[in-house]
């Protein structure tokens, strides 16, 4: 990446984790600008990836979408699973904005199997409580449930908190289906 477009890039970071999501976003754009012209797909991806993070903060869920459109792909033709789960992740935030839940679903399930395949415990832990949370506002508590138990079980810090919830977890499923 050229070194004009990573600083545009890192000030628009800045400026995301300032919570200044309009700059942010002109930032990003104006970097995608630059990358669609002469740059590096997986630079692009991930400033488009990005740009869907920011939008989906602004309430903008349809452009966010559209954003993050086909840059699983080029993360996957480059053999990088943590990038395409994460990027299959920022598809299924803004699938489920729109409320398209089955949709968001699907790509929550795509996003966990990249991720538990690269080894992202922490990200396969975020998405899993993400898809929790979509299973258990579709009908799906059994799921949920189980799901829930994956993404405690992924959390690696051994935190007693999750170790509590785990083993809490462990307990209705038990009772649920009595094994």
């Amino acid at each position: 990446m050229n070194p004009t477009i990573k600083s545009l890039s890192e000030e628009s970071i800045k400026c995301f984790q300032s919570k200044k999501y309009k700059e942010a976003a002109q930032g990003f754009r104006s970097c995608i600008s630059a990358l669609e012209s002469s740059g590096d797909p997986l630079d692009l991806a991930e400033m488009r990836n990005n740009l869907c993070v920011t939008l989906i903060q602004m309430g903008e869920s349809e452009e966010a979408l559209q954003a993050v459109a086909g840059t699983d792909e080029v993360f996957a033709k480059a053999g990088d699973g943590k990038r395409q789960g994460m990027a299959l992740a920022n598809q299924a935030n803004a699938l489920e904005s729109l409320n398209r839940y089955e949709e968001a679903i699907t790509a929550y399930e795509k996003a966990r199997d990249c991720l538990r395949a690269s080894g992202e415990k922490k990200l396969l832990a975020i998405t899993l409580r993400s898809l929790s949370d979509l299973q258990m506002k579709t009908g799906r508590q059994y799921q949920a449930v189980a799901t829930l138990q994956d993404a405690y079980e992924q959390n690696s810090d051994g935190k007693l908190k999750n170790k509590f919830f785990s083993q809490g977890i462990k307990q209705v499923i038990k009772k649920i289906t009595g094994r």
